[in-house]
């Protein structure tokens, strides 16, 4: 069944051009075109749309007013923001409007590539209802001390990009941030960036100091937890999970690519958490009823209440987000890895073995077995491996 497109732009021209760029997928996709928002309005009320491709213009509210305006009525379609602005307010007024940024003139084949990445994001879940809850989410709770501490720091015109960066990286909400904005299409980045460090020294601290002090990324969550779910806690065994990913990364010589793709899904595997929490509350009350009545895992209670866990909620959201997609595997998968694409140690397995050992950390066994997944072990041979890891994890704490 084709899906159906909507395009919208004032320019003649442009529209023109997108419709030559979208020629070839003629037979997936059904293309409508609006040189106006009351146009756009009135295509849908007429048809279901799947994906938005719009400009955007600061000269007016009418671009946020029409964003919103189809937030609304189709929350669980794609959003693709083109814009021809290269400042600073342009950027984060719709970073949370859109799923990804398209800079003006565009490539073809960047364009092809974002919506062919928005479909394959959207096969990632089946639960419609899900999705439309996800795709409204703008931003995830933050750390207010974590948010305090950064905004002194950029009041000191000698701040240095690795201190921003290291503030950033101990927070869920401002490290998904960064990476979407610095991954997006309209940089035109040749390669993904998962280092916050490098992403601040690409997009420079005045993005930065944007992107903190004008995101409005804090005002939604006012307290330190979501109901029943402690984000310092959560977000202390993230970073000590990114910690071993780090370490055994560099014991087992896994280059620079894999060990910053792994230690950032790490520090973000468990955001799907804090999804539930926030925003499917009745879900999250039985999900934590089953878990302590059943003697259930989380992820267990969870694929129980909703169909899926918070892996996969975690790793659709990243992805519409347009995190890098090594990282959004291995927050998918970070409980059961597929092992018909893993044959090797990869940034996937880093992250469940790491989730793995720092759980086990906690309990008088210290044995990670329970949360590692059997076939990861034999296929790949980790079993030394795992307990040589452990004993150096322990020999540093």
């Amino acid at each position: 069944m084709k899906k159906n497109i909507l395009l919208m732009d004032e320019d003649t021209q442009v529209l023109k051009a997108l419709k030559r760029s979208l020629r070839r997928f003629k037979d997936q996709y059904n293309v409508f075109y609006a040189q106006s928002a009351k146009e756009a309005l009135v295509q849908l009320d007429q048809d279901i749309i799947d994906l938005l491709i719009t400009e955007v213009r600061l000269i007016n509210s009418d671009s946020e007013l029409f964003l919103r305006s189809f937030l609304k009525r189709y929350p669980s379609a794609a959003r693709i923001v083109l814009t021809g602005y290269t400042a600073i307010d342009a950027i984060f007024k719709f970073a949370g409007l859109a799923h990804q940024l398209l800079a003006k003139p565009w490539s073809d084949q960047t364009l092809i590539e974002t919506i062919q990445r928005a479909d394959l994001i959207s096969r990632m879940l089946a639960d419609e209802r899900l999705k439309r809850t996800l795709n409204l989410i703008e931003n995830f709770p933050s750390i207010p001390s974590v948010y305090v501490e950064l905004t002194e720091k950029l009041k000191n015109s000698e701040a240095s990009m690795e201190e921003i960066g290291t503030i950033i990286i101990r927070d869920p909400s401002l490290t998904i941030k960064l990476l979407q904005i610095v991954n997006s299409p309209y940089y035109g980045l040749p390669m993904p960036v998962t280092d916050p460090q490098k992403a601040v020294s690409l997009l420079g601290l005045d993005i930065v100091k944007g992107f903190v002090l004008s995101s409005g990324i804090f005002k939604q969550y006012e307290q330190t937890s979501v109901v029943g779910l402690h984000i310092d806690a959560l977000w202390q065994h993230s970073l000590k999970s990114a910690n071993i990913v780090r370490q055994i990364a560099k014991r087992e010589r896994l280059g620079k690519e894999i060990e910053e793709a792994s230690f950032i899904a790490s520090l973000l595997h468990d955001v799907g958490k804090i999804i539930i929490a926030s925003n499917l509350p009745n879900e999250h009350k039985e999900i934590c009823s089953r878990t302590a009545s059943d003697g259930l895992s989380g992820w267990h209670a969870e694929k129980m209440v909703l169909g899926v866990s918070h892996s996969e909620i975690g790793a659709y959201l990243l992805g519409l987000w347009g995190l890098p997609l090594a990282i959004i595997k291995a927050v998918q998968e970070h409980h059961h890895p597929n092992m018909d694409e893993h044959t090797q140690i990869d940034q996937t397995v880093l992250v469940h073995v790491a989730n793995a050992i720092e759980k086990a950390s906690l309990t008088p066994s210290g044995d990670p077995v329970a949360d590692l997944n059997t076939e990861v072990v034999t296929r790949l041979h980790l079993g030394e491996s795992i307990a040589q890891w452990q004993k150096q994890m322990s020999l540093m704490r």
